[in-house]
């Protein structure tokens, strides 16, 4: 059996035997001959930040960390944490109130986890860009770093973006 977390799932219709997919914090438990299970886990992506001048960072990516053969016992309920995705700016005159995504694992943040990627933030004077989130896990990947928008006084934006990630298998 295989479990599979996320902050923020795209649209499935059907999962493959054997599989499920929380999309919200829960538990779940064991069916009966079920010893063993493999779980990925996906972190909420960091919110944007926005501002009327300057430079704002766009939030980064959630980390995805995976673990194989995790021993569990049939009839025991076991925790599973989604990382909620951040919240981004809510208000353009206030700077830097973006939040990060959230952790997800199953059972504990140090057996297999995703974390949250780095909220955006707002700059004067040079590019600020949010770090991707990290994982734990027999393997995964670090989310991509946010991108940054530069404003200029005369309304023209000049987008950067970074698409830097990390996986190891």
């Amino acid at each position: 059996m295989t479990g599979i977390l996320g902050g923020m799932v795209g649209s499935l219709t059907r999962l493959p035997t054997g599989q499920q997919l929380f999309t919200s914090t829960g538990t779940w438990t064991a069916p009966a001959g079920v010893n063993f299970v493999s779980v990925v886990a996906v972190g909420g992506g960091g919110g944007g930040s926005a501002h009327t001048s300057g430079i704002t960072g766009a939030g980064s990516g959630g980390g995805l960390g995976w673990k194989n053969n995790i021993p569990v016992v049939p009839g025991i309920t076991y925790n599973v944490v989604v990382g909620a995705r951040g919240l981004s700016d809510t208000n353009i005159a206030t700077t830097n109130n973006a939040t990060a995504g959230g952790q997800s694992y199953f059972i504990s943040p140090s057996l297999v986890a995703g974390n949250g990627g780095g909220a955006g933030v707002y700059g004067s004077s040079a590019v600020y860009n949010s770090v991707g989130g990290t994982y734990v896990g027999d393997g995964g990947g670090n989310g991509g770093r946010g991108g940054t928008t530069i404003w200029s006084p005369n309304n023209s934006y000049s987008t950067r973006s970074s698409r830097v990630c990390n996986f190891k298998v």
